[in-house]
């Protein structure tokens, strides 16, 4: 075995947490508190902070708070109070007399109720006088009012001389202070329902929960006004008193605020932990908590100096503590991990990423919330279920919950216990995670089954048969009977592929990835091996120590010593290796993990801390293994194009380029940078112009950069069809390719479609048409990115009516009237596009009498800017037709047929011009009464033309983008039936 140790990193811990104990009493020289059963109670000086085990006396139970320095804990017989001094630790028992019921401990004097011969409550005082027990009956109580004592959660005091008693009068409540020396009442001006109730020498506050107020009255004059400070919760505000300050908290934990007598507030302590502050019986104030953030807890003493200002001063420190790694795995550099603090209480899961080449070092993170089932579970590291990330963010996990077996699927966003499926079974195995899917095995006592689900929604795309099952991508392996492993596709169901393991025994195990599929048989296991996906050799690896983790390349496993070692798979044999380092456990998944779409290996070690290191196995190339790509997009509604592709091992950055496949032109360019496994991007077909792409087919090229360094870029191309952009010129269902209009005998007009190789391809026909009407396919001149249509009357109305993408255009589509009369002074009208270069489609019409040739500038209103005489006398042309741009420069050209049989080019200027005259053929077209420029109808990106000869034959020229026009070919017969072809 090879012994060359690869470096390693030493990961932070994930999280860390602080363990406060427990605050149990707070006297005048230190407090009392609990710090797990590890260590007990304790007894801490303020002023030295020296400690001191204070247990509890052999027969007593439970702790009595005295705000003393006197420590009081319930004996084991009835009524019997078990007394130790926290300096000293003298001893004593109090017994209190049959009858009698403790309600509050002061110091050693202790209150307790009694039902009288008459049946009414009674409140005594008892003190020890060495073994004499005084008894004093407390006085001052209306007659026959019953009194009981208001126990120290309701009722904290910073003052021991005194104990709060509440009494009944009328059956009113009525609450009063008690001198622990006289036993003699003082009435409390406070309402029916007042809630924690605190006192020292100088105040008394209370919470009135109907006012939503806190309430401060001077004792030295308790018929004073009451200071009142405003609170807003109506239940759970813990108020206290230090010197003339009000500390408060909602709900008794969180920030800590102090209010001032000029009613200003401030923060006092941040990160109070659930009820952890104590009144102290001289006025002072004992909290646990975080001074600064970030910063470290401490519990911290307030006290008041002479002006009634608190002080306050550190008393006992409270360190963090580093979490642990419970649960670990690994996906394309993410270390997924289920944290516990160092008492086995689970602190959530994390996911961690190390940085994709060179040093594995730590580059972010991510708390993504803890699961409160694993309360229990947890303190054992293989009682936590097994996580399982996924290259993008994401953790799977199974859970049994009362209610059966449980799928959570957790991320940033959804934080545990996550998006959660009830499977409706009793048990559940989860195998693996890859792509967008997870595979399990699960049943009930009488059946089972591998299901497959989508992690997007949760739904199951494939059930099997039981058995152990890996995933690559989109392709689910399984085992079955004679060491035989299947591939299916799940995007089809189809099984692609058969391998062997070359054993005979039964796979409990299976792990996929970019090269390999490693098997394991029985549960220690007794053996294992590996099948080379590239050849289907498989090659046994023997038992091993432990379980394994396939990686990119390799296994890893531990030896006997937990050592950490790793089997190259790339070479001609195996070969083993020590990867150097003691995992703390032998489990997979507990103590180590592997990464399959990488070189790297992590492991737990007896510190707790996380070490990662590459194997320095030849990685594999990038390459794609599963991908969901849309094929189409429509820009003015849904989400956009959301393409996905995930990789075989992390990309370093990403480039996609969309070009416009009829032109060839670039239209947008996104980019990304580090993609662990998934580059996923939304494109809107609207680029940094601002402007939505033409309707149209597109292709896109995906080029990814390997993050290690390894290996060719990965290269995609594909195509994506667009609808809902940039109406194309003349295209009437929005597929980006030009059509024709035509006018039958019936009075219906129909949308004549291309296909895109330039064939007819069907219609979308609309009626009721006068067959007079003479329609101009217009562009989008309404913005709604659909063609418009020009339709005048023989009364010379013009009309321009905005059908909808796809539909067909009637009498009773929505229009405007461009003009109420006078357009039938025109014989032709036809659109070449934008003219001018405003964006806009303009009109180009002949006066019939005359031959002179009008330009109309199309307005954002829908209708034209006044005419302008751009040609004189084209008597002479029997055709003249808009095309479009047939020259490539991106202005709207005109072409001319004479009845030589000459065709004449005309070149726009962009500026509502056109230059002199180019003949494009001679002795050209003596036979057509129709010519149309179309557009492009061979999806090449260059303008055509169509043409209809007196036979009604429909021919197509196909454009060449530079003036002129290839051969013609026939696309249809028997058209002389159509009054027009527009």
């Amino acid at each position: 075995m090879a012994d060359t140790v690869p470096p390693q990193v030493v990961l932070d811990p994930a999280t860390r947490t602080v363990s406060p104990g427990t605050l149990e009493m707070a006297g005048r020289t230190g407090f009392l508190h609990w710090e797990g059963s590890a260590v007990g109670h304790v007894w801490t000086d303020y002023a030295t902070g020296v400690t001191t085990g204070r247990a509890l006396p052999v027969g007593s139970s439970s702790l009595i708070n005295t705000s003393s320095d006197v420590i009081a804990y319930k004996g084991s017989a009835t009524g019997e109070i078990r007394l130790v001094d926290a300096v000293g630790g003298r001893e004593r028992t109090m017994q209190l007399p049959e009858g009698f019921t403790l309600k509050v401990m002061r110091g050693d004097t202790a209150l307790a109720t009694t039902v009288s011969a008459g049946g009414t409550s009674e409140c005594h005082l008892f003190r020890l006088d060495g073994t004499d027990l005084s008894d004093r009956k407390v006085t001052g109580m209306p007659s026959g009012a019953p009194c009981t004592a208001v126990d120290s959660v309701s009722a904290g005091t910073g003052d021991n001389t005194v104990a709060v008693v509440r009494y009944s009068v009328a059956g009113a409540w009525h609450f009063g202070l008690v001198g622990l020396d006289t036993a003699a009442l003082t009435e409390l001006p406070l309402p029916a329902g007042p809630q924690n109730i605190q006192v020292t020498k100088d105040y008394i506050s209370w919470h009135d929960v109907v006012a939503h107020a806190v309430n401060v009255l001077p004792r030295a004059d308790l018929q004073a006004a009451a200071r009142v400070i405003p609170d807003s919760s109506t239940y759970g505000t813990q108020a206290y008193l230090v010197g003339n300050r009000v500390f408060r908290m909602v709900g008794g934990y969180g920030t800590l605020t102090v209010v001032a007598p000029t009613g200003e507030a401030g923060t006092a302590l941040h990160s109070v932990p659930s009820y952890h502050a104590l009144a102290g019986p001289d006025g002072s104030l004992l909290v646990t908590g975080e001074a600064t953030v970030p910063g470290d807890y401490a519990v911290h003493h307030f006290t008041a100096d002479a002006e009634g200002v608190p002080v306050r001063a550190e008393v006992f420190p409270v360190p963090w503590q580093p979490s642990h790694s419970a649960r670990i795995a690994l996906a394309a550099g993410r270390i997924a991990s289920s944290e516990a603090d160092p008492h086995g209480e689970p602190l959530g899961f994390v996911d961690r990423q190390a940085a994709v080449s060179g040093s594995p070092t730590e580059s972010a993170k991510t708390y993504l919330g803890e699961d409160v089932t694993f309360d229990a579970a947890c303190r054992t590291a293989q009682g936590c279920p097994e996580v399982f990330p996924t290259v993008d963010g994401r953790l799977v996990y199974g859970t049994i919950e009362t209610t059966g077996a449980r799928l959570h699927v957790v991320d940033a966003a959804h934080k545990a216990p996550g998006t959660q499926r009830d499977l409706g079974t009793t048990w559940l195995t989860v195998d693996g995670v890859s792509s967008h899917y997870v595979t399990y095995e699960t049943g009930t006592a009488t059946a089972s089954r591998t299901e497959v689900r989508d992690l997007d929604t949760l739904s199951v795309v494939h059930t099997g048969p039981a058995g152990a099952t890996a995933l690559w991508g989109g392709t689910l392996w399984q085992a079955g009977a004679g060491g035989k492993l299947t591939a299916t596709a799940l995007a089809t169901g189809a099984v692609t592929r058969t391998l062997a393991t070359g054993a005979s025994c039964t796979v409990s195990r299976l792990q996929a990835s970019a090269r390999h599929l490693y098997w394991e048989c029985g549960t220690k296991p007794d053996s294992a091996g590996v099948v080379d996906l590239g050849t289907g050799r498989a090659t046994a690896l023997g038992a091993g120590a432990t379980a394994g983790r396939l990686g990119d390349g390799f296994v890893a496993r531990l030896d006997s010593d937990r050592q950490v070692t790793v089997t190259d798979l790339t070479g001609a044999a195996p070969v083993e290796r020590l990867l150097g380092g003691t995992a703390n456990s032998t489990v997979p998944g507990v103590g180590w993990a592997a990464d399959p779409y990488s070189g790297l290996v992590a492991y737990e070690a007896g510190d707790q801390q996380v070490r990662l290191a590459r194997t320095g196995t030849g990685p594999a190339p990038l390459a794609q293994i599963d991908a969901t790509v849309p094929a189409a997009l429509t820009v003015d509604s849904g989400p956009g194009w959301t393409p996905s592709w995930w990789l075989s091992k992390p990309a370093a950055s990403w480039t996609l380029q969309l070009r416009n496949k009829a032109t060839g032109a670039t239209v947008d360019t996104l980019s990304g940078g580090v993609a662990r496994g998934l580059i996923k991007t939304t494109w809107d077909g609207v680029p940094s112009a601002g402007h939505p792409v033409p309707n149209g087919t597109y292709t896109w090229t995906l080029t990814a950069q390997p993050a290690d360094g390894q290996g060719a870029a990965l290269t995609k191309t594909g195509a994506l069809k667009v609808t809902g952009g940039a109406a194309v010129r003349r295209d009437a269902n929005s597929d980006g390719v030009g059509d024709l209009l035509t006018m039958n005998g019936s009075g219906g007009l129909t949308f004549q479609l291309f296909n895109g190789a330039g064939k007819l391809s069907g219609g979308i026909s609309g009626g009721g048409w006068p067959t007079t009407a003479y329609a101009v396919p217009f562009g989008d001149f309404s913005g709604d990115r659909c063609n418009d249509v020009l339709v005048r009357y023989t009364s010379g109305e013009l009309r321009s009516y905005k059908p909808a993408c796809g539909k067909a255009v009637t009498p009773s589509t929505p229009y405007v009237k461009v003009g109420a009369s006078g357009w039938q002074q025109y014989d032709v009208l036809t659109s070449p596009g934008d003219l001018n270069g405003d964006g806009l489609p303009d009109l180009v019409a002949r006066q019939k009498t005359t031959g002179d040739m009008y330009f109309y500038a199309g307005r954002s209103d829908g209708k034209f800017a006044a005419k302008v005489k751009i040609f004189t006398n084209w008597k002479t042309y029997g055709q003249i037709a808009g095309v479009g741009d047939i020259t490539g420069d991106g202005k709207a050209d005109l072409i001319a047929h004479d009845k030589a049989g000459g065709l004449w080019r005309y070149d726009g200027t962009g500026k509502g011009t056109f230059k002199a005259r180019v003949k494009v053929f001679s002795n050209w077209g003596t036979s057509y009464n129709t010519i149309v420029g179309v557009g492009d109808v061979t999806g090449d990106g260059k303008a055509d033309l169509v043409e209809r000869d007196t036979g009604g034959k429909l021919f197509r020229n196909d454009g060449n983008g530079k003036g002129s026009f290839g051969g013609r070919t026939q696309i249809a017969t028997d058209w002389q039936g159509y009054k027009g072809v527009f």
